[in-house]
């Protein structure tokens, strides 16, 4: 892949180039299409529609959704999940993440680390494969919603995405204007059968 010049080089983004390679073969759905950009990260998860996209940066990770309101030509993106590392070190050069605590929820204990490199792997790198597998299964349904122009998306079972449409019709709320199985099989498949 080539690097233009002019191109920021984090430790972050260079970090997750070197933990990518390594890791590939532990991704249910390998990542593809990975794109350097000036400042960020992208890529994709192979059988999965190409609207979920990664983004990785200074700072965090993020699965987002990229989509367009029917009649409406501009582009909107919902996010699914962030993992936001703010590096810090203390005096025997333990690293943590300063936002860890401040949530006030057990979840989210300060741990340290003995490298930089150590805390962004566990506590970004990682989250991203764990997500990746767990969350972006096949029996997934992209669901995007309008509701007072702003948008949302939700990855739904379809256990409950059946509930939820039951939910929203006894509510008399709008039907989604977007419904989409995740995984790019089931789509060439349900084109098939149609």
């Amino acid at each position: 892949m080539e690097i233009s010049k002019q191109m920021k080089h984090t430790f972050a983004m260079n970090a997750f180039m070197k933990w990518l390679p390594a890791n590939l073969h532990r991704f249910n759905n390998k990542p593809y299409n990975i794109r350097r950009h000036n400042q960020i990260i992208t890529f994709n998860l192979t059988g999965v529609t190409n609207l979920l996209q990664w983004y990785v940066c200074d700072w965090q990770a993020s699965l987002t959704v990229r989509h367009q309101i029917p009649n409406d030509k501009s582009d909107f993106w919902d996010a699914f999940i962030d993992f936001e590392v703010f590096p810090e070190h203390n005096s025997p050069c333990q690293y943590y993440c300063s936002m860890c605590e401040s949530f006030g929820d057990e979840n989210y204990k300060r741990q340290y680390y003995p490298s930089k490199l150590a805390l962004w792997e566990s506590h970004c790198f990682e989250n991203i494969l764990k997500w990746s597998n767990e969350k972006i299964t096949s029996d997934k349904i992209l669901v995007l919603n309008l509701t007072n122009l702003s948008t949302q998306a939700v990855l739904f079972s379809p256990d409950k995405w059946v509930t939820y449409k039951q939910q929203q019709k006894e509510k008399g709320r709008e039907k989604p204007f977007k419904v989409i199985p995740i995984c790019t099989e089931k789509v060439k498949l349900i084109k098939s059968i149609r």
